[in-house]
């Protein structure tokens, strides 16, 4: 069941900019820890040394979430240590894919820890994810090695905000979010992706999603989510 669906965006302007879009996610994530209401957030950052890919990690602190905010648009793994999380008895909260949190979903079925301890599932609304080939063609465009990156966001920093690429001598390239998807033949997205059963996470309690105005992304904007 969906009780509600709302239209909103974080109250921190800066949460709001450096998200991927309203800073919705975040801001929940944020107030679960300050209201003390579990020990950690689940979720995925970028690795750092190789910034195409990313880590499951925990955020005990509003600055480890914001550090740890924006999409990623390439395969994350955030259930890799979660036997392990279980076993540590703490309660967390998690953010992640709808995929993973149906396999939460389903983990609960069998281990009644899940629901002792995975005090709230957030989600964001999925349109599934690229192979990594699509990001490194944009690299080779651009001139960039892998190896060269020290950042590459694949949105946020304004809404949408560019996809963008920075190299430890300080070279910076960037490109529109529409110009960079605005092509879906050139999405490279993943069979298991196209026959998602639930791309809007309704295994969650809360899923976030970014809306438009005229339904695209042509121009930035402030940042808006709709909160299911």
């Amino acid at each position: 069941p969906i009780r509600r669906i709302a239209r909103g965006h974080s109250s921190d302007t800066a949460v709001r900019f450096k998200s991927a879009s309203g800073g919705s996610l975040t801001a929940l994530a944020i107030h679960i820890l300050e209201a003390g209401k579990a020990d950690f957030i689940l979720h995925v950052r970028h690795d750092p040394d190789r910034p195409l890919l990313s880590l499951a990690t925990r955020s005990y602190t509003r600055e480890q979430v914001i550090a740890a905010s924006g999409s990623r648009y390439t395969a994350t793994a955030p259930l890799i240590e979660f036997a392990q999380i279980l076993d540590e008895g703490r309660p967390f909260a998690i953010v992640a894919k709808p995929c993973d949190l149906t396999a939460v979903a389903n983990l609960g079925r069998l281990d009644p820890r899940v629901d002792e301890l995975c005090k709230y599932r957030l989600a964001m609304v999925c349109g599934g994810f690229s192979e990594l080939s699509r990001f490194r063609d944009q690299l080779e465009i651009w001139n960039i090695d892998e190896s060269e990156l020290t950042r590459f966001s694949f949105r946020g920093n304004g809404c949408p905000g560019p996809t963008a690429a920075t190299t430890y001598d300080g070279r910076h390239e960037e490109i529109t979010y529409w110009d960079f998807w605005g092509n879906e033949d050139t999405w490279r997205t993943f069979f298991r992706c196209k026959i998602c059963p639930d791309a809007v996470g309704l295994s969650a309690d809360i899923a976030v999603l970014d809306i438009w105005d005229d339904c695209n992304p042509t121009s930035e904007n402030d940042g808006w989510n709709a909160v299911i």
